[in-house]
């Protein structure tokens, strides 16, 4: 009996060595390599959330930094309509449930899913949205966001 007991600790103690060795190796600080792919969808990634930021803070000039839609004056509408709904509407919170991000040529498609809440200036009451929508963005160093498709969650006060 006293040696199976050994046996066991012995057993219970390489198996803790071992775990612990395997440990410190898969923790080791070695360079991981992103693919391409992979940087451009962290790049892509990082557009968009700072898109939404800029949204909340009210900060249009942050904004339309990272957005150039493709249709004539599309652009300038977009504009105009976050400028009278933010004179109507106080943005108190947006988040974006990613999906899926299509990466197609030098461009990408972002599946999103989103959730806001507004608070009505006038009328002081929140208003609460969902929807879903797809951002198309251009390729290059810095994407753009060039088209919305679906439920838009800049443009709430026209309601649905």
């Amino acid at each position: 009996m006293i040696r199976v007991w050994k046996t066991q600790i012995s057993v219970r103690r390489s198996f803790f060595l071992l775990t612990l060795v395997l440990s410190l190796i898969s923790c080791s600080k070695g360079n991981v390599k992103l693919t391409e792919d992979a940087t451009r969808v962290r790049g892509i990634d990082l557009v968009v959330e700072e898109i939404r930021k800029s949204y909340l803070q009210r900060d249009e000039t942050a904004m339309f930094t990272h957005i150039f839609l493709k249709g004539p004056g599309e652009t300038k509408v977009l504009e105009k309509r976050l400028h009278d709904a933010f004179i109507k509407l106080r943005p108190v919170g947006l988040e974006f449930y990613l999906e899926k991000i299509i990466l197609e040529g030098e461009g990408a498609k972002v599946y999103l899913h989103w959730e806001g809440e507004w608070r009505d200036l006038e009328r002081q009451v929140p208003l609460l949205q969902k929807g879903d929508v797809i951002f198309s963005l251009d390729g290059g160093r810095e994407p753009r966001l060039v088209e919305i498709q679906g439920d838009s969650p800049f443009d709430v006060s026209q309601g649905r």
